[in-house]
């Protein structure tokens, strides 16, 4: 039969957990940070191609000018769909993890009789997954531009007042 742990054993084995929860929590952020930056820099690339593509914000192409067909901006568009949530169940699953590990080593501190305020990141009113919704809305939207000048002339006058 193994003798009792040792108060000091205990203590080093509380740090070296509390240092692994703790690198998994980087882990978890740091990991959230570059889908998000991947994503969001994918969405900006489709919107800049999406007015270079159509020559002008708003204005409906010319005849001789290359523009893409409704079967291109549905094809396009889904692709934006797809990568949009595919970024928001990744975040989402990092975000899961991430609060286990953060849990963790609020209840290790706690032990310690050490307070310490690890905010929730699902619980803040603004986050990546949000950000990603709204930067996908702007990809559609410029997709879509084209198809709709004059609502899209009208949003721009609206903007601009």
């Amino acid at each position: 039969m193994d003798p009792a742990p040792k108060v000091a054993d205990i203590a080093q084995n509380d740090n070296d957990v509390l240092e692994v929860a703790r690198a998994e929590l980087m882990y978890r952020r740091e990991k959230q940070w570059h889908i998000f930056a991947w994503t969001t820099t994918l969405l900006v690339a489709v919107i800049g191609g999406a007015i270079t593509l159509t020559g002008k914000v708003c204005a409906p192409p010319a005849k001789s000018e290359v523009f893409y067909s409704a079967l291109q901006y549905l094809v396009m568009g889904g692709a934006v769909i797809v990568l949009a949530l595919y970024a928001r169940v990744w975040i989402n699953e990092n975000m899961r993890l991430e609060n286990l590990a953060r849990k963790k080593v609020v209840e290790l501190l706690k032990v310690h009789r050490i307070s310490v305020v690890l905010p929730d990141p699902k619980k803040l009113p603004i986050g990546y997954v949000q950000v990603v919704v709204l930067v996908t809305a702007g990809a559609l939207l410029a997709l879509a531009a084209p198809f709709f000048p004059r609502a899209c002339v009208s949003l721009v006058n609206l903007l601009a007042d």
